[in-house]
This record gives C-alpha cells, structure tokens and sequence, in this order.
C-alpha cells in the first residue's frame, strides 16, 4: 500500500529496496479534464437511461456555475455524446468541483 511522502505531494511504495514516488498534484488541466470526464460519463448513462440509440442525435439542455468551462468544452462535449447543446437554466447539481443541470431532448 502506498503513502503520502512527507516531503511533497506524492505518494511512495517500496518495491523491495526500489522506492516508487508518484507525483499526486493535479493542475487545473488535469482537474478541468477529470471534470470533463465525469460529465460525458453522466450524460452517457442519461443517454441508456433515456433509451436513445448510440449514433441519435440528441438535444442536450445544459448550465453550469463555470461557463467558461462549458464554452471551453462545447464542441468536443457535442461530438462526444452525440448532441447538440442548447444553454437551459436549470436545478444545479455538483459533480466534481463544477455544478451543472442536465436534460436531454429528441
């Protein structure tokens, strides 16, 4: 099992007499990419849940508390999950660190 260093923000594992150090700091790249993830993963089980096939275009209904965020990431999040993105004021929930509502459409 790994720990936390206590020089830093890693974690290190002995391998024998190897020790592993693991860089756990995350940038706001990272960060901004994890969050990215998560929401493409939620608007795919909304997908199922709403039973569109997996090449139907849907209209996704979407706000958040970072617009720059949703700017930063509309095409890639349009091409991604097959939708079209229509900016709808909405009950936010959080997700990672971001707050977002989320309503798909035919």
């Amino acid at each position: 099992e790994a720990t936390i260093a206590p020089y830093g923000n890693f974690a290190e594992k002995f391998l024998g007499e190897t020790k592993l150090l693991l860089d756990i700091s995350a940038d706001e790249g990272l960060m901004e990419e994890w969050e990215f993830t998560e929401l493409r993963r939620k608007i795919q089980d909304k997908r199922k849940q709403d039973k569109f096939l997996p090449n139907e275009l849907a209209t996704l209904l979407i706000d958040s508390n970072d617009k720059a965020f949703l700017k930063k990431f509309k095409s890639r999040l349009e091409e991604e999950t097959s939708t079209k993105i229509v900016e709808k004021k909405g009950v936010l929930e959080k997700l990672l660190n971001k707050d977002f509502f989320i309503e798909l459409k035919k």
